[in-house]
């Protein structure tokens, strides 16, 4: 993290609310920090104060043990265990105090207000199952497990769209459009990738001319990558729209990775929930890999 992708990835947002972000100090320096904020409403144009989101749960693993409350600790890292503690428990009682009903680390969109395409796994996929230390965190302050989401990434360099009758038949009947324009997103979606690049695809038929599926793909400034290669990300696609028109997603996703390829993209990512086959079955036929994985915890504050 740097100042810049902060100010850009939870300053800047236009819900941000500074006395849901917990800085712990200790022995005269920081050793960590959680950030909270909350979900959209059904309608992707508001706040929902029931839902509060943990966006971001940070200790060192050197963080002193001086001048930190006792608390209940696991062996092989005391002092960070207690900073985890303390951050956990002072997130549960501001958003308690706000009327939120639940707590989630890290959702898949649209759920994760901040650091979108900037944590592990775009910081969507919750614990990475890798953070061994971060899910035992949660797990003792009884947070529960929720789902389980995977990470998909594909490499452009060596892509090659699949072909099939299917999708030859497909190429005859439609075509691709990519809007000159950013699309049209719900204000929630908008603010949450307002530090991103969004660009829209369009499957159109070419008898009737109306739009018959469409995706959203994000970049993010070379400013704020810390890594050279360019990646793009897909957002997530809906199960059932991968059921009802599987072929026709294929045809589009792949036209788009071709044309981001063109635009010199190195790789794409997207996720989705492991128990979603359907969304599984489409990112492996496109030539998706799946990479990592992670588990949503979520802490119920009414009991």
């Amino acid at each position: 993290m740097t100042p810049l992708s902060l100010e850009l990835c939870v300053l800047a947002k236009p819900y941000f609310d500074p006395g849901l972000m917990f800085i712990a100090e200790a022995a005269g320096r920081i050793v960590g920090f959680t950030q909270i904020g909350f979900g959209p409403d059904a309608s992707l144009q508001s706040i929902s104060s029931q839902q509060a989101v943990m966006s971001a749960l940070c200790v060192p693993m050197n963080a002193p043990a001086e001048n930190i409350t006792a608390g209940n600790l696991t062996a092989g890292n005391v002092a960070a265990d207690q900073v985890a503690a303390l951050l956990i428990q002072a997130a549960q009682r501001a958003v308690a105090s706000c009327g939120a009903i639940s707590l989630r680390y890290c959702p898949p969109p649209p759920a994760s207000p901040f650091f979108a395409g900037l944590a592990p796994g775009d910081g969507m996929i919750g614990a990475p199952t890798s953070d061994v230390r971060l899910q035992a965190w949660l797990s003792s302050a009884g947070w529960t497990a929720e789902e389980r989401i995977a990470c998909w990434d594909i490499e452009l360099a060596s892509f090659q769209p699949p072909v099939d009758r299917t999708q030859i038949q497909i190429r005859r009947m439609a075509h691709v459009d990519r809007l000159l324009d950013e699309p049209m997103l719900p204000w929630y979606v908008a603010s949450m990738l307002g530090h991103t690049e969004p660009v829209g695809f369009q499957l159109t038929s070419r008898q009737t001319r109306s739009v018959t599926a469409d995706v959203v793909l994000w970049t993010i400034g070379h400013e704020l990558l810390p890594y050279p290669n360019l990646l793009a990300h897909l957002w997530p696609l809906a199960p059932e729209d991968c059921r009802r028109q599987e072929d026709q997603l294929i045809f589009l996703v792949a036209e788009a990775l071709r044309q981001l390829r063109e635009d010199r993209v190195d790789s794409v990512r997207t996720i989705a929930d492991e128990q979603a086959t359907e969304v599984s079955q489409l990112l492996t036929r496109v030539g998706f890999n799946r990479t990592l994985t992670g588990t949503v915890y979520e802490k119920d504050l009414v009991n």
